[in-house]
């Protein structure tokens, strides 16, 4: 049974409380939920800003020194820092860790592109920043999405259970 989905079937899994602990009542439920999302929604935004604040400069940077040298290919930071500057806000919703984790991958994947093509254009290489951020954040954003789907359903259980109990 240790495999088996959540369902009204599955055995209860208590929590030990003492005598003098009353269950949470329906409202007092869902206030800790909005609290939760609060939380939640608060750290997402500092992670929003963080991501923002860390890659602007880069970008800014980046796009001098192709102005300064517009003959010489972009290295694998300079292409992907482009492609995350112009989709910012996607990036950011994605929050500080997995979008880091992503820029690295892609940024990472470039790199080997580079090392391969050593006769790449700056058009290829820009192409193959998009392809890499592409399917980096595509892979952190449905994973992203699996988990809150998960917790969204667990959610629904634990008021189920509380429902049932008030």
């Amino acid at each position: 049974m240790g495999s088996s989905p959540i369902n009204g079937s599955a055995p209860r899994v208590g929590i030990a409380t003492t005598s003098t602990a009353r269950p949470a009542t329906g409202s007092q439920a869902v206030v800790k939920q909005e609290n939760l999302l609060r939380a939640t929604t608060d750290q997402l935004a500092k992670g929003l800003q963080t991501l923002q604040a860390k890659s602007a400069p880069q970008t800014a940077a980046a796009g001098q020194s192709q102005k300064s040298a517009q003959a010489d290919k972009p290295s694998a930071e300079q292409a992907i820092q482009d492609v995350a500057g112009q989709f910012g806000d996607y990036l950011g919703s994605l929050g500080e860790k997995a979008g880091t984790r992503a820029l690295d991958k892609a940024q990472k994947s470039v790199a080997d592109f580079i090392a391969k093509n050593p006769d790449a254009t700056p058009e290829q290489i820009n192409a193959e920043a998009k392809k890499a951020f592409n399917k980096e954040t595509s892979a952190e954003y449905i994973f992203k999405s699996v988990i809150e789907k998960s917790l969204s359903d667990v959610m629904a259980k634990v008021q189920e259970r509380i429902d049932e109990q008030g």
